[in-house]
């Protein structure tokens, strides 16, 4: 999520279909919402973007971004920092309600993404870029699952 609240416009290469993770925007106790870096040296990399989500956040973009280099993509109320609590209390589970979905946390969505691009090829070290991993734990994890035919 913070990797996410932290995207600004400059991060979007929608021509290219690419997204720069260079920063998160976390909750720190005693100083609020802060942009740090990512947890690690591997947590800051460039993942493709699927393109068939590429029209939709052009018009995200388009329609909900801050205007500028360092505006952000993803806003709460008046073009706010984006919180996780209410994201999940106003958006995130209202969103599953509509859908029919069973409860499921939002960043269930990074394992299901990472399940998908193993299932389609990919190989551990792509994996690992995916999700700015600098090691073959989590990487394996979903290698796994996909061989075995599970999902996770």
């Amino acid at each position: 999520m913070g990797e996410l609240t932290g995207l600004q416009r400059r991060d979007l290469d929608l021509d290219t279909g690419t997204v720069k993770i260079e920063r998160q925007l976390i909750q720190i106790t005693g100083k609020g919402l802060t942009f740090t870096d990512p947890k690690s040296a591997a947590g800051k990399r460039t993942v493709a973007i699927p393109d068939l989500i590429i029209d939709e956040l052009k018009a995200h973009v388009k329609d909900f971004a801050v205007d500028g280099d360092d505006g952000l993509i993803f806003v709460g109320p008046d073009n706010g920092t984006l919180r996780n609590t209410n994201f999940k209390r106003r958006v995130w589970t209202k969103a599953l309600q509509d859908a029919d979905l069973p409860k499921i946390h939002f960043h269930d969505l990074r394992h299901t993404g990472n399940t998908l691009a193993a299932s389609a090829g990919a190989l551990i070290r792509e994996l690992m870029a995916r999700m700015g991993h600098s090691s073959t734990r989590a990487a394996l994890i979903y290698q796994h699952s996909t061989t075995n035919g599970n999902a996770k």
